[in-house]
């Protein structure tokens, strides 16, 4: 799998090759776990990902643009001929230029350092134990949805001004939704939510029903 980073820089030198005077280059590439909850049981779970290329090129003065959500080589080829197309047709503008570069500096504590292994079977062990965990605290309670997913992104960007940076990020979140019914009786509704950029922050047993 290619990285991202040399990824972009390919798609600017190509970008020039084809004409453009300035050309920046952003690919996203994410993949997405999620696992729901629906009246006491689990309902579905989920995996997805996916891909985008976006092409920002300048030429004299025009700017053109395009997106891709592959990174094959016809999609990218496709993406530099469509941006440099669109700029040569584009009304011109003196402000159409690129930012010089500055000093970038990384966020810390962003990446999970186990989110490559996160997959639907952790998901559903996840949620499985925060419904548990809440159907236990009393007989009583009964719980209308629920869910709990995973985000790992990566992204990157470069640009012939010399700007070339790349981060690496995780993202979980969790909710539960219930209330507690006792015959014909039924409490108020209770919703509780929390989010981290690792699972391990919290364990499921910490979301409980007030």
């Amino acid at each position: 799998m290619e990285n991202l980073l040399t990824l972009c820089d390919r798609v600017v030198e190509a970008a020039l090759k084809a004409g453009a005077d300035e050309a920046e280059a952003i690919s996203v590439r994410v993949r997405d776990v999620n696992v729901e909850l629906q009246k006491n049981d689990l309902q579905i779970a989920r995996s997805m990902s996916g891909d985008g290329l976006g092409l920002r090129v300048f030429k004299g003065g025009s700017l053109g643009f395009s997106y891709v959500n592959s990174f094959d080589e016809p999609s990218i080829a496709e993406s530099v001929e469509r941006a440099v197309g669109i700029a040569a047709g584009a009304p011109s503008d003196e402000n159409n230029v690129l930012p010089e570069p500055t000093p970038i500096e990384p966020l810390e504590g962003i990446l999970d350092d186990a989110a490559d292994e996160f997959g639907v079977e952790t998901a559903v062990a996840r949620a499985l134990a925060m419904l548990r965990t809440a159907r236990e605290f009393d007989t009583r309670v009964t719980i209308d949805s629920g869910e709990f997913a995973g985000h790992r992104g990566e992204k990157a960007i470069s640009t012939s001004r010399g700007v070339r940076a790349s981060e690496r990020s995780s993202f979980y979140y969790c909710y539960i939704f219930g209330m507690a019914k006792e015959g014909e009786s039924v409490s108020s509704f209770d919703f509780q939510f929390d989010g981290a950029r690792t699972p391990r922050r919290w364990p499921a047993s910490s979301l409980r029903m007030s």
